[in-house]
């Protein structure tokens, strides 16, 4: 049988946590053929899994990602509103009972914990503390009792616990109650819930997609 690709796309033209997956024979045309939707920026691949049962293997993340919440952005399939690391975490789980799959992942993502301001800035316009005006050393208040209260230790993703320990937003709502979660929609700056703050300021469209 023929291998194909499940990916995960983002794109610097969509809001923060947009991203987008799919399946396809051939990967390369499939960039190509997105970047002539009229999408201002091009399609850049976060993580791709190359296996027979590529069909089967998108039609599992999809579904699980509709289990754990409502992701999908308006009627769109393949279009999903999750932090990419979360979502490469989830496929990565998935491929790996899979005996013939081959992950390639590419951003930085195995290494997320350790995601530099540079790195952010490489990735568009995805969401930061810098972005939304929250100054180094402040205190998010979760929306959440079992999720703890934390503070800022730099100017991208990472905050420090009432432990002491230091991870990365999404990281620390993962911890606490599990599941796969985007930090900025679990914490409140000022009475004002980060993703709600970002969400204020910026427009974004998604085109219509077809494989």
């Amino acid at each position: 049988m023929q291998k194909g690709f499940v990916y995960i796309l983002t794109n610097p033209s969509y809001k923060d946590n947009i991203i987008k997956i799919g399946f396809t024979k051939d990967l390369k045309n499939r960039l190509a053929s997105l970047d002539r939707t009229g999408v201002p920026t091009p399609f850049e691949p976060y993580m791709t899994v190359e296996t027979v049962k590529y069909k089967l293997l998108e039609s599992v993340i999809h579904r699980e990602l509709d289990k754990l919440t409502n992701f999908r952005t308006r009627d769109n399939r393949e279009f999903f509103e999750i932090d990419p690391v979360d979502a490469a975490d989830l496929l990565k789980n998935l491929a790996r009972l899979l005996d013939d799959a081959e992950i390639v992942e590419y951003g930085n993502v195995s290494s997320v914990e350790d995601k530099s301001e540079s790195t952010i800035k490489q990735q568009g316009n995805r969401t930061s503390f810098h972005m939304l005006g929250v100054p180094i050393g402040s205190k998010l208040t979760a929306t959440n009792k079992d999720i703890p209260d934390v503070v800022t230790v730099d100017e991208v993703n990472q905050v420090r616990l009432p432990d002491g320990s230091v991870k990365s937003i999404s990281r620390a709502v993962i911890d606490a109650i599990g599941g796969h979660r985007n930090g900025f929609q679990a914490y409140k700056y000022n009475g004002k819930i980060l993703a709600n703050i970002r969400k204020s300021f910026d427009e974004n469209y998604l085109p219509n997609s077809r494989r």
